[in-house]
């Protein structure tokens, strides 16, 4: 009488993941009380987790520019992504976008109030002089009186 295929214990696959594949609870238990206590304490579910204190109103030292790239991160994170303990990089973050907008603003209008042809008798030399002079100068990234 032909037996079923599926009456042998086959091993189970490793679902395509390299490297041995991770034991069962019960085929921990069977290597001893160490590997079963040690399956336990590394695959178990360690119980609910106490949700982390969300973020709330932007710091009272904020601009309102500020405060609104704050309250527009607040309202596109998903909820729970963000919690009081980002507090530190979110207003770093904040600063940060706000000085790349501002700098953004002024480079748009530097390149607005440029034009095409040349109506002064400078020399092309000068003008390349006067362009490196202009690009090797560092941008204030905080102005003063920023943040108040």
């Amino acid at each position: 009488m032909p037996q079923p295929p599926n009456s042998r214990a086959e091993p189970k696959r490793n679902s395509g993941r390299t490297g041995r594949r991770r034991l069962t609870a019960a085929e921990a238990a069977l290597n001893g009380p160490k590997a079963a206590y040690e399956h336990r304490r590394l695959y178990s579910d360690q119980g609910p987790r106490q949700p982390l204190p969300t973020l709330g109103e932007p710091p009272a030292w904020f601009s309102p520019a500020l405060a609104d790239i704050w309250n527009g991160i607040l309202t596109a994170a998903p909820p729970g992504l963000l919690a009081a303990i980002d507090t530190d990089n979110l207003i770093s973050y904040c600063a940060a976008v706000d000085s790349h907008r501002r700098l953004a603003q002024a480079r748009g209008r530097a390149a607005a109030g440029r034009t095409l042809a040349r109506t002064s008798g400078t020399s092309v030399a000068r003008s390349r002089c006067c362009r490196r002079r202009r690009r090797n100068r560092v941008p204030r990234l905080f102005p003063r009186g920023y943040g108040t």
